[in-house]
């Protein structure tokens, strides 16, 4: 009898931890490190979370002070998410977002899985001016399933039109695209 050896093929949820990772997490994990304390071991602590924001910030194009750490990507997203009245996602949203937002206005996309642009328009042209400001449009960069990249410079042009605010998780374009919030 033939035994298969399994090939993991859904390196777009997640991939296998690269070594230099796991020894870079193993090496911050091994002394006490409390990156609020003004001691020696909080100081180095504070340097390796810096080091990472500098780093994490250059690969998305934006500036250290943009960036903040949180458990995960559900996290981020809800920290996100609470603080608009009003949030608009595409149809094939990413369930953290979906669940978060049970209220959320949902946008169709075509066959493909792009949002509907036209639909998003009017959607936005429907809001009162006073909505507007506390309303968020929120849409992943890529599908975590099936690898359809958004055009979010030309989502975020017609929410910057708008006067409403952009969310887009880009977890599955970083590190694979160039990306540059400057570019949005």
């Amino acid at each position: 009898m033939l035994t298969a050896t399994p090939i993991y093929l859904d390196y777009n949820a997640t991939s296998p931890l690269r070594p230099a990772a796991k020894e870079a997490m193993i090496a911050a994990l091994g002394a006490p490190s409390n990156p609020s304390s003004v001691h020696k071991f909080g100081r180095e602590a504070r340097l390796q979370v810096e080091t990472a924001r500098q780093k994490i910030a250059c690969l998305i194009g934006g500036r250290s002070d943009e960036v903040t750490f949180t458990s995960g990507g559900t996290e981020a997203n809800n920290l996100v998410l609470s603080g608009f009245n009003t949030v608009i996602a595409s149809r094939i949203e990413h369930d953290a977002v979906l669940a978060a937002r049970r209220d959320a206005f949902l946008v169709d996309v075509d066959e493909m899985g792009v949002i509907k642009l036209d639909k998003l328009a009017m959607l936005l042209s429907g809001l009162a001016a006073e909505d507007k400001k506390s309303t968020l449009v929120s849409v992943m960069a890529a599908n975590n399933e099936t690898g359809v990249r958004q055009p979010l410079q030309a989502i975020t042009a017609l929410c910057h039109q708008h006067g409403v605010a952009v969310h887009s998780d880009m977890v599955q374009l970083a590190g694979k695209y160039r990306v540059s919030l400057a570019e949005f």
